[in-house]
């Protein structure tokens, strides 16, 4: 089996967590888990985790990276690449001053997400693979949206950039319809959405993921005793496809 985690801030707030807590998230999977990365092989008998975040803001790579090396695990990052710059010259607290400023905005500037120097740093690493969130984030369901402008161009710009496949298409919002689902399919390998659901492994059609925002105690959704409702809640969801 297989639950993707997703998170988004490094700080208290409706989409984070702060440090204290992602510290802990850290060491619990590090201590009762396998850590998996799309298309990695699963091992059997275990539920296989894969730690997963949107947006890639700069907390990202100042402070999730660190801990991802200090307990050598690794993780999705899901990119809007329109948004990512070459690099940037402002400081620290500026850059992370301007992600809580966008938490209530719906145009983030530019300095409050990772450069390209960073996500190449990152991913060298190796524990960092790189997702595709479209060009923008912004929804795909849209009826004016570019398709091959958010699907195409954002993978292309991605590998352009950092030099490594891009292979995985993270739905910004968690929105998709059949048409949108279908056109991902041609040119990703994984399509990964919000889902609230396990996996049964990484050739399902279409991911889920488990919301680990706002949760101070990682073990309690990761408990035996969600298992059963969450394994249903899938099977119906496969299952409803053929009705």
């Amino acid at each position: 089996m297989l639950i993707i985690l997703l998170y988004h801030r490094a700080f208290t707030s409706r989409y984070g967590n702060c440090p204290e807590i992602l510290r802990k998230h850290f060491q619990y999977l590090k201590s009762h888990h396998p850590i998996t990365l799309p298309l990695e092989p699963l091992v059997s008998s275990k539920i296989n985790i894969c730690i997963s975040f949107d947006d890639a803001t700069f907390d990202f790579y100042h402070i999730v990276y660190p801990l991802l090396k200090e307990y050598d695990l690794k993780a999705l990052l899901a990119v809007p690449a329109s948004y990512i710059a070459k690099n940037h010259l402002s400081t620290t607290e500026e850059r992370l001053a301007s992600i809580v400023e966008f938490s209530s905005k719906t145009a983030p500037p530019s300095l409050g997400f990772c450069s390209f120097k960073e996500l190449k740093e990152m991913v060298d690493s190796s524990h960092v693979r790189i997702a595709s969130h479209g060009m923008t984030h912004t929804s795909l369901c849209q009826e004016d949206v570019d398709l091959k402008f958010e699907l195409n161009k954002s993978k292309e710009a991605l590998e352009h950039a950092l030099q490594v496949p891009v292979d995985t298409f993270v739905f910004p919002y968690g929105k998709y319809n059949q048409q949108v689902l279908s056109e991902v399919k041609k040119i990703y390998k994984t399509a990964i959405r919000i889902g609230n659901g396990l996996n049964f492994s990484w050739k399902d059609p279409l991911l889920l993921r488990i919301n680990a925002d706002q949760t101070p105690d990682l073990a309690t959704i990761l408990s035996f005793k969600r298992y059963p409702a969450l394994l249903f809640k899938k099977t119906l969801s496969l299952f409803s496809k053929f009705l």
